[in-house]
């Protein structure tokens, strides 16, 4: 009787270290699936232009509708760079940028027509820094990230506004796009039926 006694706690023990076990990988597996979940979150959240940082800077933006042209900074005009904007309502843009409260919208006796807002998407997602365009070693997808954080584009699409700030605040045409045919050909619309 002792010996069945001891026989049934023997295997009453080995059932319960396996099951012990199970658990035991169960809750690791787990563990190391929050870890690397919550990694890929952090990277995503904190690296400059990872695709949830773009996704979050085109919350509120109007559907499908989009801007595009060539830069040339002031300071350096041997530097070409493609600005990418997504559109807002003036009101949706203040809502998104909270530093924009003393910035008034395009004026209308001046910029005649239907005026379109845009948010430059890239610098958006970088969180306004400035990659050199030049190729540079360990700085990934090396294209240039500049131009203005917000412009205005008039209504049929041939001029380009930004916002420049004191001593001599107020909106500005971009004059690159308004005197030079190349550039003014990279100037894009969509949808083009906004634009009339």
């Amino acid at each position: 009787m002792y010996d069945h006694f001891q026989m049934d706690l023997a295997v009453k023990l080995r059932r319960e270290r396996k099951k012990m076990r199970r658990l035991v990988c169960t809750m690791m597996c787990g563990l190391f699936i929050v870890v690397v979940l919550v990694a890929v979150f952090m990277y995503q959240f904190l690296y400059p232009g990872s695709a949830l940082r773009y996704w979050m800077c085109k919350q509120g933006s109007l559907v499908d509708s989009t801007s595009s042209f060539t830069y040339i900074p002031l300071g350096d005009t041997a530097q070409r760079c493609q600005t990418h904007g997504i559109e807002f309502t003036w009101d949706g843009l203040k809502q998104k940028l909270s530093h924009l409260d003393g910035v008034p919208p395009l004026n209308s006796t001046r910029v005649p027509g239907k005026h379109h807002y845009y948010l430059n998407v890239d610098r958006c997602a970088f969180g306004g820094a400035t990659k050199l365009s030049a190729h540079v070693e360990g700085i990934s997808n090396n294209e240039a990230v500049c131009g203005p954080i917000i412009f205005g584009v008039n209504h049929n699409c041939s001029s380009v506004y930004y916002y420049q700030d004191s001593p001599h605040a107020g909106w500005k045409q971009y004059q690159s796009v308004k005197y030079y045919k190349i550039l003014h050909d990279t100037l894009k619309c969509k949808p083009k039926d906004a634009f009339n």
